[in-house]
């Protein structure tokens, strides 16, 4: 996953209410100038260690947890090692609940696999079908989350 191989997907204009990508990089350091989107972010980590700068913020994003970027937020990302990441660009209007701030996101394990799932789907996947209804639990399930004891996130889903 190099933003080379993202060919021209821009998920500014996928006609969807949510457009993702994700995938597996082996790297000696990469990274992402600062940049924003119309969209709100979500970017999960499956492996490895990512870095955003966003907000007023700086995000270490360990494996298993995930960031909440809403639209208009210039962010970086910076990636180094193994890194198996995955971003889902959500419409704003799709999840009023989640704040307008960056913040942890808490991911339970069947919302990460649906995460991992939406980033293989069509770019125009159906939105009557198993994919559209998959891409509806992606943008409503997330909730702002805590850090609980161990470093894990705390109440899942």
């Amino acid at each position: 996953m190099n933003p080379d191989d993202l060919g021209d997907f821009d998920p500014e204009t996928v006609p969807r209410a949510v457009a993702a990508f994700g995938g597996q990089m082996v790297t000696k350091g990469m990274e992402l100038a600062m940049h924003e989107h119309r969209k709100d972010e979500l970017v999960l980590t499956m492996r490895g260690l990512v870095r955003l700068e966003a907000g007023h913020g700086v995000w270490i994003v360990p494996p298993r947890c995930a960031v909440w970027i809403p639209g208009h937020v210039p962010h970086s990302v910076s990636v180094a090692g193994d890194v198996e990441m995955h971003c889902l660009f959500v419409e704003p209007e799709a999840v009023p609940a989640l704040p307008r701030q960056c913040c942890a996101l808490t991911i339970s394990p069947l919302l990460e696999r649906l995460l991992v799932h939406a980033t293989h789907m069509p770019v125009m996947y159906d939105l009557d079908g198993a994919d559209g209804r998959i891409a509806a639990v992606c943008a409503s399930a997330p909730r702002p989350g805590r850090i609980g004891p161990g470093g894990g996130a705390g109440s899942r889903l």
